[in-house]
C-alpha cells in the first residue's frame, strides 16, 4: 500500500493498534547489528511503535517503529519512490542490468547520476531524546527496486522490511535504520522523542575552466545564491610524486601531476565548493622490463597525498584552497578542471514521535 500523509500529527492510539500496522511477525532488531543479522549475544530491542508518516524532500516517509535496545535507540525510517520515476531514471540512463556492468562514467557524469538516482538519498537525523540532542554512532540501508523484479526477488531480506511494515512492493523504497546511543549510562525512558532531518550535501558538477599559471583567474556563480564570485590562482606548479616502496614490484605507477593553490573572492565555506580533473588517472602498468610485462589493466586505483604548495604560503591558510590534478606518466599541459558545488537542496525537518 501506499501510506497517507494525511496525518502529519501524532495521534494516540494503542499498542495493538500500532502493531497490526506494523506487522505482527518483527525480526530481532539490535544495536550493532543490521538486515542482515546481530551479534547472537546481544538481546533483540523492545518494540516502540511510532507509525509517522510526513512527507521532506519531495517524497513520502515513514518512520514505522523505534527499537529500544541495551546500548541504544534504533529508529527506522522508510522512503517511497514512485516505479515511473525509477523507470524514467533507467531508460535516460540506458541502465540495465547487462549494460550497468561494462559502463564507464565519467567523474561529472558519476555525479548526475547519484543527483538523478531516485534510489539514492543521504541525510543525518539529529535525535532529540528527553531534551537531549543525540548523533547517530552507525546507519544501514536496503533499497527495494520494483522496476527489476528479477533482482527483487533475490533481495530476501529486504522484502522481509517490506512485508514487516506493509510497504507497497509495487513501488521503489530505500529503508533506512540509524543507532543512537544512549546519553547515559542505563537505558532511557523515552519521555519525550523527536528528530530533525538534514539532508546530507549533493555534490553538483558546475562549469570547466582551465589555468596556465598563477595570477589566473576564473569567474562563476554560485548557484545557491545566484551571487558571482573569483577564483584566484595563489599557486601553480607541475610536480613529479615519489611513492614509497610498494609491495607490487612489478608495478610502475604514474607520478606526473598539476598542483594548485587557490582562493575564492569573497569568500565561501570550504566545504561549499571543491575543484576536480576531468580526466581520471592512469592506471598503473607493468614495468617494461618485468617478465610479465603486458598490462596491469587488473588495478584501477590508488592513493597518494600532496604536500607544499611553494609560493602559496604568502596567501592565509585560513583563505587558501589547494587541488592536485589526476596523475599521469607524462605531465599534461593543459588540465581541464571543473568547479564542484557542495549543497543542500532541502530544509530540515523536526518531526514529533513521542511526547507527555
Amino acid at each position: 500500500m501506499s501510506f497517507s500523509i494525511e496525518n502529519q500529527e501524532n495521534k494516540k492510539t494503542n499498542r495493538s493498534e500500532h502493531a497490526t500496522h506494523c506487522g505482527e511477525s518483527d525480526l530481532n532488531v539490535s544495536f550493532s547489528g543490521n538486515f542482515w543479522g546481530h551479534n547472537s549475544r546481544e538481546h533483540a530491542g523492545a518494540k516502540i511503535p511510532v507509525n509517522k508518516q510526513f512527507q521532506w524532500a519531495g517524497r513520502r516517509w515513514l518512520i514505522p517503529a523505534a527499537y529500544s535496545c541495551g546500548k541504544g535507540l534504533v529508529l527506522d525510517f522508510c522512503m517511497e519512490i514512485p516505479p515511473e520515476e525509477i523507470r524514467s531514471f533507467m531508460e535516460h540512463w540506458n541502465l540495465t542490468p547487462e549494460t550497468e556492468r561494462n559502463r564507464q562514467f565519467s567523474r561529472e557524469e558519476e555525479m548526475r547520476l547519484f543527483i538523478e538516482n531516485p534510489l539514492h538519498f543521504d541525510f543525518r537525523p539529529l535525535l532529540q531524546l528527553n531534551g537531549k540532542e543525540i548523533a547517530s554512532s552507525h546507519s544501514c540501508s536496503a533499497g527495494w527496486n520494483p522496476c527489476l523484479p528479477e533482482i527483487a526477488a533475490k533481495e530476501t531480506e529486504t522484502k522481509k522490511l517490506i512485508d514487516r511494515y506493509r510497504l507497497d512492493p509495487d513501488s521503489g523504497w530505500i529503508i533506512y535504520r540509524f543507532a543512537f546511543p544512549w546519553h547515559t549510562k542505563r537505558r532511557s525512558k523515552l519521555n519525550t522523542l523527536s528528530v530533525t532531518l538534514e539532508q546530507e550535501p549533493v555534490s553538483v558538477p558546475g562549469p570547466h575552466f582551465q589555468i596556465k599559471a598563477a595570477g589566473d583567474t576564473f569567474d562563476f556563480v554560485f548557484p545557491e545564491n545566484g551571487q558571482p564570485y573569483t577564483l584566484t590562482v595563489q599557486s601553480f606548479e607541475q610536480e613529479t610524486l615519489e611513492f614509497p616502496r610498494s609491495t607490487e614490484q612489478d608495478l610502475e605507477f604514474p607520478a606526473c601531476c598539476t598542483v594548485i593553490g587557490y582562493t575564492i573572492t569573497p569568500e565561501l565555506p570550504k566545504e561549499t565548493l571543491t575543484i576536480s580533473d576531468c580526466a581520471e588517472s592512469d592506471p598503473p602498468r607493468q614495468k617494461s622490463n618485468s617478465p610479465s610485462a603486458s598490462s596491469a589493466s587488473g588495478i584501477s586505483s590508488f592513493g597518494f597525498m600532496v604536500g607544499n604548495f611553494g609560493s602559496a604560503s604568502i596567501t592565509p591558510l585560513d583563505r587558501l584552497r589547494s587541488a592536485c590534478s589526476s596523475l599521469h606518466f607524462e605531465p599534461v599541459e593543459n588540465v581541464d578542471w571543473f568547479l564542484i558545488f557542495h549543497e543542500k537542496q532541502f530544509e530540515d525537518l523536526t518531526l514529533t514521535l513521542i511526547s507527555c
